[in-house]
């Protein structure tokens, strides 16, 4: 299970960059498709809460 106060101040930062990242390319590369939709659920779902 995810508990918060377990991530370091570092991996919330890198979650919060990779999320965003990945929702970006995902929406770029892929356009308004299934993949570039799925790509971009997953980028939100890798941001911290």
């Amino acid at each position: 299970m995810f508990y918060r106060k377990n991530v370091g101040s570092k991996e919330r930062v890198a979650r919060l960059v990779t999320g965003v990242l990945m929702g970006a390319c995902g929406l770029a590369f892929f356009g308004a498709t299934q993949l570039g939709w799925l790509t971009l659920g997953a980028g939100v779902m890798t941001c911290p809460p």
